[in-house]
């Protein structure tokens, strides 16, 4: 008689014995007629042949591999499904409930409280879509900052709005009206309303503040004084008066340091100059545009120092006549029409 050996279901060998023998723990007799071989199944008295099936593997509901499963074996895994002769599902495939749902790859926005916050690329056939995730149509010009509610997308409406510091407008900026940021002092400017940097706001209206004109002249002339005292140092890549007492003209620096060094020098010319006499000094040459330590004779280094002392006394003279502008100014626009 024929007799399988079966593991855990399975049969694992085939062998003949006499009628008569005694079957051996862990062996079964196979009825007559069925031709077991190893690899069948015994589930419940029942032998099955093994039935090889194209199978789905799952990854929650992503198709993630697609393999071969028997049909007949006990125990299939959840995740593991068999798939019908002639199935198109492959790898990418989803499988909602019973059903298999080609991939559908497409942008949608991500709303969080009515915002569009990114625009982001998904499978519109995914059931664990992400929170707040919306399909868009193809073509959609949907962007972040966008308005999302009642199932229709808005673009934002932009303007201005002022931001106000102990009453007074210290900044503008543009913002979503329908969702402005949450800044401090932050006040939407109403349509056809004339705002600045400067206007009173009262908590209801916006207005320009009303300065004293005596306000404005100090503010002018400390402005003023400023640009005359930037003048006459001037920067660091120009200098700040020319001199043609090398030659060739030249660019000279004139900050507190420099006039020091320039004073020194011309003092030095006057007590101990004699025959010979040269200083190091440094200044641009204009036609090439390179600083250097250019040596100067005595009569150099006093021609360049008086350079310097005109382009002060100069400085200071066009501040004298902007001072009597501002304190002649009858009104706040001439003391506004006046600068450097």
């Amino acid at each position: 008689m024929l007799i399988a050996h079966v593991a855990s279901g399975r049969v694992v060998y085939v062998s003949t014995v006499p009628t008569e023998a005694e079957i051996p723990v862990g062996w079964h007799e196979v009825p007559d007629g069925i031709a077991v071989e190893p690899g069948w199944w015994l589930i419940d008295g029942a032998w099955l042949a093994p039935d090889p099936r194209r199978a789905a593997i799952l990854s929650g509901a992503s198709v993630v591999l697609i393999s071969t499963a028997d049909a007949n074996a006990p125990g299939r895994p959840a995740n593991v499904v068999l798939l019908e002769d002639g199935s198109p599902v492959e790898i990418g495939w989803w499988r909602v409930g019973e059903t298999w749902l080609t991939p559908d790859p497409r942008r949608a926005a991500i709303v969080v409280d009515g915002i569009v916050t990114q625009i982001v690329g998904l499978d519109a056939s995914d059931p664990d879509r992400p929170d707040g995730a919306v399909l868009l149509e193809a073509g959609s010009s949907v962007a972040p900052g966008w308005h999302y509610a009642a199932g229709t997308f808005a673009a934002p409406v932009i303007g201005p709005a002022a931001i106000v510091t102990d009453g007074v407008v210290t900044n503008l900026i543009r913002v979503d009206v329908d969702a402005p940021p949450a800044l401090d002092g932050l006040v939407l400017v109403p349509d056809g309303v004339t705002v600045a940097i400067g206007y009173g706001w009262d908590g209801t209206v916006f207005s320009p503040l009303v300065v004293a004109l005596a306000d404005l002249k100090t503010a002018k002339l400390a402005a003023l004084d400023a640009a005359c005292a930037a003048a006459i140092v001037g920067t660091d890549e120009d200098g700040a008066y020319t001199s043609d007492a090398l030659g060739a003209l030249h660019r000279y620096p004139n900050r507190p340091t420099d006039q020091t060094n320039m004073l020194g020098s011309v003092l030095s010319s006057f007590l101990g100059g004699g025959a010979g006499w040269e200083t190091p000094f440094w200044c641009r040459e204009v036609s090439s545009g390179i600083w250097a330590f250019r040596p100067h004779t005595i009569a150099q280094i006093q021609a360049a120092g008086l350079a310097g002392k005109d382009h002060v006394a100069l400085c200071q003279l066009h501040l004298a006549d902007l001072v009597a502008a501002v304190e002649a100014a009858p009104d706040a626009a001439a003391v506004a029409a006046i600068s450097w």
